[in-house]
């Protein structure tokens, strides 16, 4: 049994990724761990990456699994349709957020598609692969939906992973490395210390209603001991000569003490990492002694879900947290001189263009090093999407395809609308607010401006990476 891991080549504002992808790297691990035959290929690297996936392919694979996004998934479907081409034999299986979310749906329109592994795939890929080979009954693998014949079947049920300690750490050894930037500058041909992604936590206990976090992750809050993640630290520094980490995490700081343990032992060991979580903290899950303690364990960055500074869009947004505490979480930070990263929306119920403005200028005046601003997607699944389709708020008729096309950096569209806030009034200020932040981002930091300008110019990224990946191999 020959098994491909695939991620899509997703184009991303900030050129090549900094790391592998890291659930890749746990299946990786967790195929390892059970000896079955496999290979992984990252197709964000290359701009030829057609090529680099056709020629892969015709090694000849029996099993090829994608990990599925939403808004890449007109690529995964196109990726299935070349594995079919080339090898009809192959089978496809999805895996990730986006097959989750829409489950057996795919199956039932996608005939390039053979399985749908819904949730956490670290044993339902190992599972499939034998169950292939010894030619077992599919029904019992938990979180499988597969097709036979015309006839789609599903076990969705009890696939959550709740003993996360006993799971292999990631495994990195089917990737190169040093392929991978460690930032978003074409500067840095050879880095001292890597950047690696490290998840201490899965699953969300709450129920922000545009939020599908705990749909794709479960609504158990999921946790790896402290003791556990602090030796993954460990190994990945002497395995990997990793010095940088990012805390994937959805709630790292969900609960307080553990966090507190985590940044104690890093104290302890004198690790001396930096780390930072990208995907935000919830500003009612602080006190200044965790800031304290984050700060000392190498925090370099901190990313904050602030959403709107108005009480109530935060409550109909089901946030469960206030302005006050907003001010509270920003003001210690700053205080412990640790950069703050926010994210705000646009087009929540109940907003507007001045809600939206307000929080811009909340940002401006609090001094925060980078805020981000979206619009709110109604992702299928969630309450928000089906608050929209109940009111009959869409202005597309078919939303779930183009969720896909219009709501991610640099194509965004509003595809929804309250009386109160049209679709027009959100993109005009969506466009306002992003113009203004930019320009207050790029005063006086001239290669912030030459970096953006580079991955907005397709022809010009295209060369420099050339150029870059041509200087790479010379030196290696």
């Amino acid at each position: 049994m020959k098994t491909l891991l695939v991620f899509p080549a997703l184009r991303s504002i900030y050129g090549i990724p900094n790391y592998p992808p890291l659930g890749l790297s746990y299946l990786s691990a967790s195929l390892s761990k059970s000896r079955i035959e496999h290979d992984v290929i990252d197709l964000r690297l290359y701009s030829n990456w057609e090529d680099k996936f056709t020629k892969k392919i015709s090694e000849g694979f029996d099993i090829v699994g994608i990990t599925a996004t939403t808004f890449g998934f007109d690529q995964v479907e196109k990726l299935a349709r070349i594995i079919k081409e080339i090898s009809p034999n192959s089978l496809v299986v999805l895996g990730g957020a986006h097959p989750t979310l829409i489950n057996d749906k795919i199956l039932k329109k996608n005939k390039n598609i053979d399985f749908i592994i819904v949730g956490e795939g670290e044993h339902a890929i190992v599972e499939l692969c034998q169950s292939i080979t010894k030619k077992l009954d599919l029904k019992k693998i938990k979180g499988l939906i597969f097709r036979k014949g015309d006839k789609v079947t599903s076990n969705i049920n009890g696939f959550w992973n709740c003993d996360l300690d006993n799971l292999p750490f990631p495994d990195y050894d089917k990737f190169n490395l040093n392929e991978y930037h460690g930032d978003t500058s074409f500067t840095g041909i050879i880095k001292k210390r890597k950047i690696l992604p490290i998840l201490t936590s899965r699953g969300c206990p709450f129920e922000c209603i545009y939020c599908s976090v705990y749909l794709a992750s479960g609504n158990i809050f999921r946790v790896r001991s402290p003791e556990n993640v602090v030796n993954e630290i460990e190994f990945m520094k002497k395995k990997y000569n990793a010095g940088i980490f990012d805390f994937l995490d959805d709630n790292f700081t969900l609960d307080v003490e553990r966090a507190k343990k985590i940044c104690k032992l890093i104290i302890d060991k004198k690790l001396k990492i930096q780390w930072g979580p990208p995907n935000g903290i919830r500003v009612d899950k602080i006190d200044e002694e965790l800031v304290k303690l984050m700060k000392k364990s190498g925090c370099n960055g901190i990313a904050l879900g602030i959403e709107s500074v108005d009480d109530n869009v935060l409550k109909k947004l089901k946030k469960h947290t206030t302005f006050k505490q907003i001010e509270n979480a920003v003001y210690l930070f700053k205080k412990h001189k640790i950069p703050i990263k926010a994210f705000f929306l646009i087009g929540s119920p109940g907003g507007s263009k001045e809600e939206v403005k307000k929080s811009f200028e909340f940002a401006f005046k609090n001094k925060i090093e980078e805020a981000r601003f979206s619009m709110l997607t109604p992702y299928p699944g969630t309450e928000l999407f089906n608050w929209v389709t109940k009111n009959k708020y869409w202005i597309t008729k078919q939303p779930e395809i183009d969720i896909i096309k219009y709501t991610h950096e640099g194509s965004l569209k509003s595809l929804y609308e309250e009386p109160s806030f049209t679709s027009t009034e959100k993109e005009k200020v969506y466009a306002y607010v992003s113009k203004r932040w930019k320009k207050h981002e790029e005063k006086g930091n001239l290669s912030l401006k030459i970096r953006r300008y580079i991955i907005s110019n397709d022809i010009l990224y295209k060369i420099l990476k050339g150029l870059r990946d041509k200087l790479k191999n010379s030196l290696s």
